[in-house]
């Protein structure tokens, strides 16, 4: 399943890229960040879509996936 990929912050560092599609057998968010060995420390949310969801969404074809680092306001 074709996945497109956002990356932002700290997890855009760890992952040496902003974007990309990916190519990948995942049913779920959980399957997806369990992909990633590069941000499995990484504090993050994840949004599908434009919407956070939790571990256990289930991802359809085509899907934007975003790793949100957290944010501080000032």
């Amino acid at each position: 399943m074709k996945i497109n990929m956002k990356y932002y912050g700290i997890v855009a560092e760890k992952m040496r890229k902003q974007a990309e599609s990916i190519d990948i057998s995942a049913n779920t968010v959980e399957d997806l960040i369990n992909h990633f060995s590069e941000i499995k420390t990484t504090d993050y949310k994840v949004a599908v879509n434009q919407d956070i969801v939790k571990a256990d969404y289930r991802l359809k074809e085509n899907d934007e996936v975003v790793f949100l680092p957290p944010f501080a306001g000032g």
